[in-house]
This record gives C-alpha cells, structure tokens and sequence, in this order.
C-alpha cells in the first residue's frame, strides 16, 4: 500500500463565547482536517490543531511535507513521523506550527492504519490498559468569576470530576484565590 495523495484543508466555526487567553483571543475554533489517501482506496484522517493562523499549518503539509509523503507505506507511522521531524529540526523548527503539521499526519496516518487491519486504536498501541477512561476538561479560561463557576458546573453535569482552569493575566493573584475558592467550595 502506498500514499497518493495528501490533502489540508482550513475548518473553522465562530465561538459562541469568545476564549481570552493570555497572550490572544480567539473568536473562532480553527483546525486543519488532514487526509491521506492510498492506492487501496483507504483514507486517515487526522487533526492539526492550532491556535491561529490556520493557512500557515496547511501550508506546511502541503508545500513542506506532503512530498516526503506521497509513495511511501502509510503503516510506516514511527519512520514517517521520525523523517517528517528530522526534515526541520537541524534549522531549529521543531515547535509550533511545523509540530501541529506533523502531529496531523501522524493521526491521519493512525487512523489509515486501523481501518487497513480493521482494529481500534488502542489494539495497535498495544492492548486495553482498562475498562473506564478517566477524564478531566482543560482550559477553561474565564473573564468573571461567575462565568467559570457556571461553566465548570455544566461541565460537571455532563460526568466531569476534575476540571484544569486557565487563570487569565488580566486578574490579580488575590482575585484568582478568591475565584479558586469559589470554585472549590462550589464542588463539595
């Protein structure tokens, strides 16, 4: 089996609440859907997150990667990824968009490879560890105080235990103690 074809292609939706983050903020979620075709007719998929900046990351897949890509055997997944970051690592790009390009292509070439031995994920990275999957949710930035405790509670009506919480810069150190608080006397 051999890669035809590698395609990037820009995803993005407008926020409903707009996330302020230290150093940006973002009005809209924003990803680049990666796919990766084969002779055999067996497609991946993968994500490339990124922050911003959508075109940057799709073009790296498509003008810096996707040549190191077309005729080799997708189920070469850990020589791909190897080769993919050795490509920029001497020049001193391992990080940011080159990284979230490479982390695409690795998905979407995971993905190709359980569809090709019609198996689950977690069967090719080596078996089921356990029955139930703890999670948490991450990244919950807030601007007021009333607006994180709201969030965090929907969020644990919908079976979260833990949440991680993004204090913005914008807040002093008592005013997040204070909300850290709340928070926690609101959980018990």
């Amino acid at each position: 089996m051999k890669i035809t074809n590698v395609r990037a292609d820009v995803l993005s939706a407008p926020l409903k609440v707009i996330h302020k983050a230290s150093t940006y903020t973002y009005k809209k979620m924003q990803s680049v859907l990666v796919t990766i075709e084969t002779d055999e007719g067996i497609v991946g998929y993968g994500e490339a997150m990124v922050r911003f900046a959508p075109r940057a990351t799709r073009l790296i897949i498509l003008d810096g990667l996707r040549d190191k890509l077309i005729g080799r055997d997708p189920l070469d997944i850990e020589v791909i990824w190897r080769d993919l970051f050795s490509l920029m690592r001497p020049k001193g790009h391992y990080k940011g968009f080159f990284i979230e390009a490479i982390s695409g292509v690795d998905i979407a070439l995971w993905d190709l490879a359980g569809k090709y031995f019609d198996k689950p994920l977690y069967k090719l990275l080596g078996g089921k560890f356990r029955d139930k999957l703890y999670t948490y949710y991450g990244s919950i930035a807030y601007t007021q105080r009333e607006e994180l405790l709201e969030a965090c509670d929907e969020l644990r009506k919908l079976g979260g235990k833990d949440t991680y919480v993004f204090f913005n810069n914008d807040h002093d150190m008592l005013d997040n103690a204070r909300t850290m608080l709340s928070l926690l006397n609101s959980m018990k």
